[in-house]
């Protein structure tokens, strides 16, 4: 069985593998909490307003056009499509509620809560920190996307989109780098595994 990875998908891998890597790596270099009071830094009036929008890119809601467009556009990628947000979710939940349920969030680690820098109009969570969901969804579309089209702009433009999802966590205080790394690589595992079942199962 080929994988058959074109060349977005095989850039938008790399692009997540060393995005991801770098993240969990500059939190044990630091530590994670160093690591977050580095790249949560307060960076004016107007990048607050658009991280306030950015931080919901990797929402669940996102899967909506998504699945939509690609029943439109590539039907026979739809169980692709579905098997990535099926792991995705899977991998995310089990390892927020069940396998990391203790990891808390910046703000009930930090005790000085004066080094953290918060937007104002984001309702700060506790608890679930690892790994990030929303940056786990963020790059799982931007993998589909690689996978499923061979236009140029994919990479570039989907790229930074989930980077800015996942770095827009930070920056409003919900997530640790480490949360945001493992969320890439959760996107990674997810994609590889659906993309797998796809080819073996679907691509006749």
């Amino acid at each position: 069985m080929q994988l058959q990875l074109n060349r977005n998908a095989t850039l938008g891998i790399g692009l997540s593998l060393i995005t991801g890597t770098g993240f969990i790596l500059l939190s044990f270099l630091m530590g994670k909490e160093n690591a977050f009071l580095l790249l949560n830094i307060d960076l004016g009036p107007t990048s607050d307003f658009l991280f306030y929008i950015w931080a919901n890119a990797g929402d669940g809601f996102i899967w909506i056009p998504a699945f939509a467009l690609t029943l439109m556009y590539k039907k026979k990628f739809i169980p692709f499509l579905i098997a990535t947000i099926v792991f995705s979710t899977i991998i995310t939940q089990s390892s927020k509620q069940v396998f990391f349920k203790a990891e808390n969030r910046p703000t009930a680690v930090i005790t000085n809560a004066s080094l953290i820098h918060k937007v104002p109009g984001i309702e700060i969570h506790t608890t679930n920190s690892f790994p990030s969901g929303h940056t786990a969804t963020a790059f799982s579309l931007f993998l589909f996307c690689c996978f499923i089209s061979a236009k140029k702009w994919i990479v570039p433009v989907g790229f930074a989109y989930a980077l800015l999802g996942g770095y827009a966590r930070i920056y409003v205080a919900q997530h640790f780098p480490i949360d945001v790394g493992t969320g890439i690589l959760v996107a990674y595992c997810s994609i590889l595994l659906s993309w797998v079942i796809h080819i073996h199962y679907f691509n006749k």
